[in-house]
């Protein structure tokens, strides 16, 4: 079997632990199972290689749509950041979308492709659903919360749903969140029929490689270590962190602030001004290495992620996924999907968005009680185990087998 993976977010390389790595991790896991995998990305103003072949069963295959340095919409950070950084961005959807979909239409042919797995309702996710009307290929999409929220944006965001949900086999989407979300944007469609097609799944990690114990020499002695882990965007809400800190005020808690975005000068402003320099430390982005050591080193993580004004939050961050892995004890918003991997008093504390009071009793609670903090570490490594590569990907299989028997 031959599959043709059609995403817009994509690594520059298998090296690149920079960008979000999902898309790669779940196509290489899927090669790894019978399945001739293909991938179709667009360009990268860094990319070197237009073809990257990592094992005879997955190969990389990168399409160029504009010239190669103002290839700004798939730079790493995701489409809909992009915009936001630069309107100009823009312009460059046309081009986009006409690429991919005469690069697909070349790849079926080419390569004989059998079925595609497109991530992102749109643009993926919509021309892999033409394929399905006009080439017979069986469309499975694979949603994540970015394309949902700009679904609900488009004017004919509701129409366009429709032909990619009639015009598709299956759906994977990464929280019960999302379910719901899609479920309210396609005007409430057969509940038995959508619960068939609509599955929940979420990425996964690698729970294995995050389990590595390192103590805590990285960090003064007796002190309480927090971590946060992404991009320094508007949704990650870290301004209330870094409120809390400030309100704790304690000598020996430390906020480790690990990625890079354009809030992140700001917030170093904002750290500065108020002598927190000493408390909270920025490290940009880290290496893989680095952040294994980080997850295995903390006391806890911080996700205080909000619902921006345009309507914008988190899917299921893989960060989440990452921290159960490494049994690190999680405080974060009850936004999107969060609440498929914190559950409350389990794993972790789930707090109201922009509640600098409810962060500041959260980490109190966790920093006074060694005991609590010892089984809620406890309760994380055994609720990661369901969110195992090996067991996600034999989800995918088993939809695909089963709807390709008929």
């Amino acid at each position: 079997m031959k599959m043709l993976v059609l995403t817009t977010t994509f690594p520059k390389s298998k090296n690149d632990y920079g960008t979000p790595r999902f898309v790669f991790d779940l196509s290489e896991n899927l090669s790894e199972r019978n399945i001739r995998t293909i991938v179709l990305t667009p360009d990268r103003p860094d990319c070197k290689e237009k073809v990257e072949i990592i094992s005879k069963s997955l190969s990389i295959f990168r399409f160029k749509y504009f010239l190669k340095k103002n290839q700004m919409l798939t730079t790493g950070d995701g489409i809909l950041p992009s915009i936001k950084k630069s309107k100009q961005n823009l312009l460059l959807i046309p081009f986009l979308i006409i690429f991919q979909f005469v690069n697909t239409i070349h790849m079926i042919k080419k390569y004989k492709i059998d079925i595609i797995s497109s991530h992102w309702l749109v643009p993926s996710g919509l021309i892999g659903a033409i394929m399905q009307r006009f080439l017979r290929r069986k469309n499975y999409v694979i949603v994540h919360a970015a394309g949902l929220y700009l679904l609900e944006k488009l004017p004919l965001g509701n129409k366009l749903a429709k032909f990619i949900y009639r015009n598709s086999t299956r759906f994977f989407i990464v929280s019960n969140f999302g379910k719901q979300k899609f479920y309210k944007l396609l005007s409430e469609p057969n509940i038995d029929q959508y619960n068939k097609k609509v599955k929940v799944v979420p990425m996964g990690t690698y729970t294995k490689s995050l389990t590595q114990k390192v103590g805590k020499k990285i960090f003064p002695k007796n002190s309480f270590n927090i971590l946060f882990l992404g991009r320094i965007v508007e949704k990650k809400g870290l301004i209330y962190a870094i409120e809390a800190i400030k309100k704790i005020n304690s000598k020996d808690i430390y906020f480790h602030i690990c990625g890079d975005g354009p809030l992140r000068g700001t917030l170093k402003n904002f750290v500065r001004e108020n002598n927190l320099t000493k408390s909270v430390i920025f490290y940009g982005r880290i290496s893989e290495k680095d952040k294994i050591k980080f997850l295995n080193s903390v006391d806890l993580l911080l996700v205080p992620s909000i619902e921006t004004p345009e309507g914008d939050k988190e899917g299921f961050p893989v960060v989440i996924l990452e921290a159960l892995s490494a049994g690190l004890p999680i405080i974060a918003t009850n936004v999107g999907g969060i609440s498929d991997g914190v559950i409350h008093q389990y794993t972790g504390f789930l707090i109201e968005q922009k509640s600098v009071e409810q962060i500041v009793n959260a980490i109190n609670n966790l920093k006074s009680n060694d005991e609590l903090l010892e089984n809620i570490s406890n309760n994380c490594k055994g609720h990661s185990k369901q969110f195992d590569w090996t067991i996600i990907t034999d989800k995918h299989i088993i939809e695909i087998i089963a709807t390709n028997k008929r």
